[in-house]
């Protein structure tokens, strides 16, 4: 398939009269990732279903008591690194981004490395880009699904091997340089609609753990919304991560005999 720069894509099966769309998001606050919310906003109204990765109810409200974000009963950070050592992370990430991680100590080490990924971009939106559609589609009586299921979403947080985890925090606090540039590298390649680059920055960044946090990941997603798309007209908004490559979402789609083309 031709490597077109685009977030948004129209997907349709011959079976089928309806089109849909899938949409790839950035899981951030920062306003430059909106950039095409009036285009999108145009194609969630075409459409009966709106479906993102998962349902956004489920996760509302308190996080305080979620077990995808918790290490588990009992353990925090503080008991995997020497005192010396987590003395050492905790004052390079405060003094990089202002966050004490002290205060985030029973959480999993990848949420906590996440959230602090998310404080090196703009926070100058009161919603993420995800949430903003998700409320958008609610307000507009669309049917409302997750792709995949918040059980499915703690199974992956659990098959992340802890040992992984603290790793990529210590290295994100100790070559914290590094990671930003990768970030900005990816908000710029989702600036510029590329999602070859982002699939590319990802798979670097994913590591040993892609095919579990990607590859597993897109082949489920592109089944569940082949199954949808076949007979209703359906808005799908998932990380711009899982779209391209062999193993990303347009390809699978492709084979099951899905239209593609993008939306500039």
């Amino acid at each position: 398939m031709p490597k077109s720069k685009a977030l948004l894509w129209s997907i349709r099966h011959p079976a089928n009269r309806f089109t849909s769309y899938l949409f790839g998001t950035m899981h951030t606050n920062d306003g430059r990732a909106f950039f095409q919310k009036d285009l999108v906003i145009s194609k969630i109204d075409q459409c009966n279903i709106y479906a993102a990765e998962m349902s956004l109810d489920q996760i509302s409200g308190s996080q305080t008591h979620n077990p995808t974000i918790l290490l588990p009963k009992g353990q925090t950070i503080q008991q995997y690194y020497s005192t010396r050592k987590y003395a050492k992370i905790r004052k390079r990430i405060l003094l990089h981004t202002g966050i004490d991680i002290h205060s985030m100590r029973f959480y999993r080490p990848v949420i906590i490395s996440n959230i602090i990924m998310d404080a090196i971009l703009q926070k100058n939106m009161t919603k993420n880009l995800d949430l903003f559609l998700w409320e958008y589609a609610q307000q507009a009586n669309k049917e409302m699904m997750g792709i995949e299921t918040y059980h499915e979403q703690l199974q992956l947080m659990d098959s992340i091997p802890l040992d992984y985890q603290f790793k990529a925090l210590q290295s994100l606090a100790l070559h914290f340089s590094n990671h930003k540039k990768q970030l900005q590298k990816s908000f710029l390649a989702y600036q510029d609609k590329n999602i070859w680059k982002l699939y590319h920055i990802t798979q670097k960044g994913t590591n040993k753990m892609r095919n579990l946090m990607i590859y597993k990941r897109n082949a489920i997603m592109a089944d569940r919304i082949a199954f949808i798309a076949l007979d209703n007209s359906g808005f799908f908004a998932i990380g711009a991560s899982h779209l391209a490559g062999a193993k990303g979402v347009l390809r699978y789609l492709k084979h099951q005999g899905f239209l593609l083309k993008p939306i500039e």
